[in-house]
């Protein structure tokens, strides 16, 4: 069965400190207040730090945007804190394409 048409509710956390866990997000989503299925910081297995991003799956579109309005633009240490919803490989060939 093809997944291509189903709906997904990712988003992209960016320009994390190198120091920020998984256990950090979930954290931090919980003393917000806010929704998810799911979340992982993308880790450098060689140093083990964060890569300086993590995905968090919301179950639905308003929990996606409620994470999406409270950590974008948010400041963190020396940092501003980017957050937007998961880019799917299909937009990632467009623009590759479309660059041409």
């Amino acid at each position: 069965m093809d997944n291509t048409n189903e709906l997904s509710f990712t988003v992209y956390l960016g320009n994390l400190p190198t120091w920020v866990t998984t256990a950090d997000v979930k954290q931090w989503l919980v003393a917000d207040g806010l929704a998810a299925d799911s979340a992982k910081a993308i880790v450098d297995y060689g140093t083990g730090e964060c890569r300086g991003f993590a995905f968090i799956e919301a179950h639905t579109a308003e929990d996606m945007h409620a994470i999406i309005g409270r950590y974008d633009c948010a400041p963190l240490e020396d940092r501003i804190l980017r957050a937007s919803q998961k880019r799917t490989s299909t937009d990632t060939r467009v623009r590759r394409r479309s660059r041409g």
